[in-house]
């Protein structure tokens, strides 16, 4: 049977590589990938400073990224190892680091059974249920519920890179995970798998994790309480989880501790964190839109017949995949029926809870595996047994392959299509991209999808994405919407020239048949992309701060657009922002109503600011400034003492943000929108330097977890391979 079922997997993964070759001919991306590439591309350019001792390794970890919503910290929150792994493949010269990266795709595509066989095996599933385990994950197709199936990688997509990396690991996480609270075997490989998961998208690690605990309930048997396997189980659970959070440290409290300036997005569909309700849930899951989308429920019937069968027959392992499948599905169904309870849960406040089928779709494989493979095993007859499994086999793949084929070639026909586009495209492209790097340093704006933006591309790429890809900072479009200024970029309004100088943006991308505003410049054309210029102040500028204004980090949506759509930008009012109540103050009570001198006010009533030009420019002269990586300076002359005179660096403000004033330390604040404000006051010649620094715990974290790991490696390796 061993050899028969490692034929049927061959046989599985020969027919992936053949469905999924064009995935290895995609030149321009319409989905997220382009994001994940651009963040692919950003750590190569990292690697490349840091290979000629420009920076340190530690900006790989830590970096400020410019490329959206006036930049942010996003190493500090988002998974980063794997994009600097894959990067480091753009020095072997082989193939462009873009089909490195598509290689890297294809492969997750073809292999993902491999995992899921692996992972049953490890959780002592015969070689038969391990085959159907890896035929189901292949299986499984929705209309884009951005669950394991393909809908959620391949070009046509939703382009989940992160999470099509974590899913590949995450079978293995689990079962490892398991096989080590059973037996104490597996610990090195359960740490491994758990931080790779951790490391490609750390909510499918958050929502894993979850059911660790639950393992517990297996040391109840009829009602009765095993207390040594209790009491052992819980031993390994603790080692484990101190292990892991070990680990993961330097990465998971910097991520809660800094919290306040990771935003939680208005603009995201409410779905996203909010899941569909039990209703939506039950009706997908009835009608096989959860596992056979547009087609005979066949795995659903599956998985239904197998839950009842493991009901009656109380086998250990299934007792708890059955109780971990219905606490995820229960929490799939989201706020919309779990309220504010599900926020008690750590990190699931802010989390898409949509991402929760990913949990039901992995259990659910293993329950369906196991039960189909339980009853093909209970025939007595082997002829019956090889006749009954190739005939399940050639079933599943002829007719449950029905849909996903025509997905897939509805996939290629637009996929090769967007080839001859690109084609078309790239020779003014990159002719756009060689005068950009030849200008000064500035924000680009390429529009939007509201607007001309959407139509504009390169190849399937709207010109906006394929910029920010490229390493160009833009605005207008966010894929992702953790940086704080990712809602107000939102408000940048294209008509108005102040708002052009307070992002920055110089430069404007569009085509012929849109109407420049009268105070663009035409610096050149390239085809059908039309390149303008706007006159700004630059990344610095000048202004005072009268106002102070606090409250939670979610309140300030309202109060900020109003300020942006008002003359607060012109007249160079920038009022600080806190994250605690002052006494003199404008303190938030929510997104509409405000505290001023213990008096309730509404925003949309009674406007919080002093209307007075505050504007200093007979007061300052700026001489110049200039732009490195993570890195602004400027020089400029103060001719007079200045009260509540600020410069404002147009970034996203976080604490990593070191400010040096004449070669002296000082603090920054944030203003609005949600810049870095440093404080001038005294008459006389500055040079201000603002550079972005790895966060000093993140990195005291690493270091001290990399001393600490090495240490016990050199000094247990004996025991810790035997534990793995």
């Amino acid at each position: 049977m061993k050899k028969f079922t490692y034929l049927l997997l061959t046989f599985l993964l020969f027919y992936n590589a053949y469905l999924f070759q064009n995935e290895l001919k995609i030149k321009s991306d319409v989905n997220d990938n382009s994001f994940q590439f651009a963040l692919i591309n950003e750590q190569k350019q990292i690697w490349d400073k840091v290979l000629v001792g420009k920076v340190s390794p530690s900006y790989l970890f830590d970096n400020f990224n410019v490329r959206w919503n006036e930049g942010f910290s996003l190493n500090m929150y988002y998974a980063h190892l794997p994009q600097a792994a894959i990067a480091l493949l753009g020095y072997f010269k082989i193939i462009p680091l873009f089909d490195w990266f598509n290689l890297i795709k294809y492969l997750l595509l073809v292999l993902l059974p491999t995992s899921f066989y692996i992972s049953a095996r490890k959780l002592k599933f015969s070689y038969l249920q391990s085959f159907f385990a890896a035929l189901f994950s292949q299986l499984i197709f929705t209309d884009g519920l951005y669950g394991i199936d393909l809908t959620s990688y391949v070009w046509r997509g939703w382009g989940l890179f992160s999470q099509q990396l974590a899913v590949f690991f995450l079978p293995l996480a689990f079962a490892y995970t398991i096989k080590y609270f059973e037996e104490e075997k597996g610990l090195i490989g359960a740490l491994i798998f758990n931080f790779l998961v951790a490391q490609s998208h750390v909510g499918i690690f958050l929502i894993l994790s979850l059911c660790y605990p639950l393992f517990l309930i297996t040391c109840f048997d009829s009602n009765k309480i095993n207390k040594s396997q209790l009491v052992l189980t819980l031993k390994r659970l603790l080692i484990f989880a101190f292990s892991l959070f070990f680990l993961m440290a330097y990465f998971l409290i910097p991520f809660f501790l800094y919290s306040n300036y990771r935003n939680f997005s208005y603009w995201d569909p409410m779905w996203k964190f909010d899941s569909f309700g039990w209703q939506q849930i039950v009706t997908w899951f009835l009608n096989g839109s959860l596992f056979d989308f547009n087609r005979l429920p066949i795995l659903t019937f599956t998985i239904i017949f197998a839950i009842l069968f493991f009901l009656k027959a109380n086998k250990k392992l299934f007792n708890y995949l059955l109780l971990i499948f219905g606490f995820y599905f229960v929490l799939f169904f989201g706020r919309v029926n779990l309220g504010k309870l599900i926020d008690l849960i750590p990190g699931l406040s802010e989390f898409h809870l949509h991402r929760f089928i990913v949990m039901v779709q992995m259990v659910a494989i293993f329950i369906g595996a196991g039960f189909l493979g339980e009853v093909i095993e209970s025939l007595k007859s082997k002829r019956k047994y090889f006749i009954a499994t190739v005939a399940l086999v050639i079933g599943f793949l002829i007719y449950g392959q029905k849909p996903i084929l025509k997905y897939m070639s509805e996939n290629n026909q637009w996929l090769m299509q967007d080839r001859i586009n690109y084609k078309k495209d790239l020779r003014n492209y990159e002719k756009l991209v060689k005068k950009l790097h030849s200008l000064s340093f500035a924000r680009v704006y390429a529009g939007r999808p509201g607007n001309w933006g959407r139509e504009l591309k390169v190849g399937g790429t709207q010109i906006y994405m394929a910029l920010s890809k490229d390493g160009f900072p833009t605005i207008g479009f966010a894929p992702e919407s953790w940086s704080p200024n990712s809602e107000y970029d939102q408000f940048f309004n294209e008509y108005m020239l102040e708002h052009y100088n307070l992002y920055n943006v110089r430069y404007i991308i569009a085509s012929n048949s849109i109407k420049p505003q009268e105070f663009y410049r035409l610096i050149d054309k390239f085809g059908k992309y039309y390149l303008y210029e706007v006159e700004t102040a630059g990344w610095f500028e000048f202004g005072k701060t009268k106002s102070v204004v606090s409250g939670n980090k979610n309140n300030y949506i309202n109060i900020v657009k109003y300020w942006l759509s008002y003359i607060w930008p012109k007249t160079k009012e920038y009022p600080r922002i806190a994250f605690k109540n002052t006494t003199d103050g404008i303190n938030l009570i929510n997104e509409s109503s405000y505290k001023y001198l213990n008096k309730e006010y509404n925003l949309w009533q009674q406007q919080p600011f002093p209307i007075t030009d505050l504007s200093i420019k007979d007061e300052v002269k700026k001489e110049e400034e200039s732009v490195d990586f993570n890195n602004y300076k400027v020089k400029f002359k103060l001719n007079k003492d200045c009260r509540d005179c600020i410069l404002i660096l147009k970034n996203t403000y976080h604490p990593n943000w070191q400010i040096f004033i004449n070669g002296k330390e000082a603090k920054g604040f944030p203003v609005f929108p949600f810049y870095i404000g440093v404080p001038v006051s005294e008459k006389g010649d500055y040079q201000v330097e603002v550079v972005y620094r790895p966060g000093g715990l993140k990195i005291l974290l690493l270091v001290g977890e990399i001393i600490i790991i090495t240490t016990v490696i050199i000094i247990k390796k004996d025991k810790l391979f035997s534990l793995g």
